[in-house]
């Protein structure tokens, strides 16, 4: 498969174009631009975009692939089409849902140092400047427009017009105050268009008290302002899987007692965002402290903790316990202020009965913070073995989460050790334990053998953010864990992730190198998980995709010039 210049792509436009339906179009802005394709064909839409290079010169893969066929338009639009029929557009002969888009960043940076000293120069400071410009239009049809406001969940399109320009200015320097005794202190100032200023300060220190040892520190603060996105989107819907916790909701179920299918499966409410123009920006405080032992040459151990915590940490809407218990025990009727929330699809064979929880829409919001540690270890060993030149090479890595927890109105959401949170990672979890250990033979250069091993540890499938409770799988039925049809939970807690992998390289000639690689050696099943990822995979893609693929080999060879 290879990109297409634009000659192909007009030419592609002009046989598909013949009854006027096809629109192309290309946006440049200086040497970054959008080509776009959009054919209309018997009221099937194929919308398709690429972001392209200099001068807008190459249509990407994507649409090479999609456009393969000249004079078809093959895509998955039959649906769309189906919708608008229902809500009253029956063609789309004469709508066009072709976007305008560009992301362009503009950064200009001067920077100078502040002083020289015998051991270098002191630090130095600088001002930059940086405009952002987001420009994505969605629809230019009132009738779609008003359809993607009212009814983002039918119509999921994304929209924003927005810019802004930044003004930072930055500054570092170095103080030896002693021979063993380093600081270093660090700032930058930013101030938004839009009207928000914050000043990040940073600090570091090094003390070696021996040889070997070295005691490392740092404190900052941090300032993230909302997204364009965040501030000035059309409304953007996300979906989770859940199931009906007939327990907790009986009199919910007893009303749906003809059709226990109805109540027994599973289901995916939307979360609809709304933009926010009054989102606060996020502020971070961080600070770690470690040390680093070099017990002897080649043998390098570190141990860092480190601490975050973010103010006005902004979340998107989601189902949650709140949502749920509301809906499902008033009788659809939820109060909470800020969200609106519809019913889902009726049960057939009871179509009066309250049906199941369908959308929940709010704006973005600031919630009060969220605070996140645990320590990081490294190990690392270069020794040679014997007088012949071989040397081994040994690498490890690990990190223990200890805290990853949100506090919203005075709730707080665990979410270390366990699935959540869902609304940031997608149901991927938050595993207290990851690490490596690669172990390398090198044979004088001429040759390696490399073995690394991969640990993710197991979780367990309460996710807090869904209304899950950490520790009581019980009471997450319903929330992030999924059921038999007699009630029973499928599983409470994941196990653990490990791989192999196994690399070699030979060196033939001074410029040609050979290597395989074996992914997965041990051709390791990935755990079964049915809540993870939403249950879409029965396992958890963040962490056991290698070994959902197997067994893996690839051969390569490197040539240098």
């Amino acid at each position: 498969m290879h990109a297409i210049g634009l000659e192909q792509c007009a030419q592609v436009v002009g046989e598909l174009g013949a009854n006027r339906n096809v629109v192309a179009g290309v946006w440049p802005k200086g040497r970054v631009g959008l080509a776009r394709v959009v054919a209309i064909n018997a009221g099937v839409n194929c919308h398709h975009e690429a972001i392209v290079g200099a001068h807008a010169r190459h249509l990407g893969e994507h649409v090479t692939s999609k456009f393969a066929g000249v004079g078809r338009a093959n895509c998955a639009g039959k649906c769309l089409v189906k919708k608008l029929g229902g809500l009253g557009i029956a063609s789309l002969d004469a709508v066009s849902l072709e976007g305008d888009e560009g992301i362009g960043v503009l950064r200009e940076t001067g920077s100078h140092r502040l002083g020289q000293l015998p051991g270098g120069f002191v630090g130095q400071g600088g001002i930059a400047l940086r405009r952002q410009v987001l420009e994505r239009r969605a629809a230019h049809h009132t009738a779609i427009d008003a359809l993607v406001r009212s009814q983002p969940h039918v119509l999921n399109a994304f929209g924003v017009v927005a810019q802004r320009k930044v003004w930072s200015g930055f500054y570092e320097i170095n103080m030896p105050v002693a021979e063993r005794f380093l600081v270093k202190a660090a700032g930058r100032y930013d101030s938004y268009s839009s009207g928000q200023s914050h000043f990040s300060p940073k600090f570091e220190a090094e003390y070696r008290p021996l040889d070997g040892l070295k005691l490392r520190g740092t404190f900052s603060q941090g300032f993230r302002i909302a997204s364009l996105n965040q501030l000035y989107a059309l409304p953007t819907t996300s979906f989770t899987t859940s199931m009906v916790n007939c327990t907790a909701y009986a009199a919910f179920c007893a009303a749906h007692a003809s059709n226990p299918a109805y109540t027994s499966g599973t289901y995916a409410p939307a979360g609809t965002a709304l933009a926010n123009a009054a989102l606060k920006p996020e502020q971070s405080r961080s600070f770690t402290a470690g040390l680093v032992v070099t017990p002897a040459t080649g043998l390098r151990l570190t141990v860092d903790y480190w601490n975050t915590r973010i103010s006005h940490v902004i979340i998107s809407p989601v189902a949650n316990l709140a949502i749920r218990d509301a809906y499902y025990l008033n009788n659809g009727v939820v109060s909470l202020p800020g969200y609106t929330v519809t019913p889902g699809l009726p049960d057939p064979l009871n179509p009066t009965a309250l049906p199941i929880l369908g959308n929940v829409t709010a704006a973005y919001a600031n919630a009060d913070s969220q605070i996140a540690s645990g320590v990081d270890f490294a190990a690392s060993a270069n020794v040679p073995i014997g007088t012949g030149g071989l040397r081994l090479i040994s690498q490890f890595n690990a990190a223990l989460l200890l805290k990853l927890a949100l506090t919203d109105s005075g709730i707080t959401q665990v979410y270390d050790g366990t699935l959540g949170p869902c609304n940031i990672t997608a149901c991927s979890g938050a595993p207290r334990w990851r690490g490596s250990w690669s172990n390398t033979l090198d044979f004088h250069g001429a040759g390696s053998l490399t073995l690394t091993a991969n640990y993710t540890s197991g979780y367990s499938l309460e996710a807090a953010d869904l209304g899950g409770v950490p520790g009581n799988c019980r009471a997450s039925i319903g929330a992030s864990v999924v059921t038999y049809s007699d009630g029973t939970p499928v599983r409470c807690s994941a196990n653990p992730t490990f791989s192999l992998d196994v690399n070699g390289q030979i060196k033939v000639q001074d410029r040609v190198t050979l290597s395989a690689t074996i992914t997965n050696l041990l051709n390791a099943p990935p755990p079964f998980d049915p809540s993870a990822a939403y249950g879409y995979y029965q396992f958890n893609p963040a962490w056991a995709g290698k070994n959902f693929i197997g067994r893996y080999f690839r051969l390569g060879a490197k040539l240098d010039f």
